[in-house]
């Protein structure tokens, strides 16, 4: 179950080092726009999932607000706190575009439903156990 997971299963698939454009993903401008899942092998996850970093920001529905402990940036404190305003929503992953230190499983970003340029994507999923027929 995901909250028995081991160690190994919580590491992003390039473990502690940074993660290699154009071969964990599309992200850091490896290519101009979106592949399809699958191009990047090495970017599997535990469970065989791919494609969760680069290529597009995945949309949640999960609203934009500061973890326990936030503190801004002292460079930048604009960045977070200003979006903590119950009008975003959480993106996570990363897209085409995301310089590869960004990519990591605490990095969100924020958008708002009627944004028209987010370098976003969805995914749809089903239960591998369940029958392919509406029931």
């Amino acid at each position: 179950s995901p909250s028995a997971l081991s160690m190994d299963e919580q590491q992003p698939p390039w473990g502690i080092d940074a993660p290699e454009p154009g071969v964990h993903g599309n992200f850091s401008y490896a290519c101009m726009g979106p592949l399809p899942v699958g191009m990047f092998p090495a970017s599997a996850s535990a469970f065989g999932v791919q494609g969760l970093y680069g290529d597009g920001w995945e949309l949640t529905e999960s609203e934009f607000a500061p973890f326990y402990g936030f503190k801004p940036s002292p460079e930048y404190p604009e960045y977070s706190q200003d979006f903590f305003d119950g009008e975003h929503f959480v993106l996570k992953g990363a897209s085409w575009a995301t310089h590869k230190s960004l990519i990591r499983r605490s990095f969100r970003n924020w958008y708002q439903d009627h944004y028209r340029y987010v370098f976003a994507k969805f995914r749809l999923v089903r239960d591998a156990n369940a029958s392919n027929s509406p029931s």
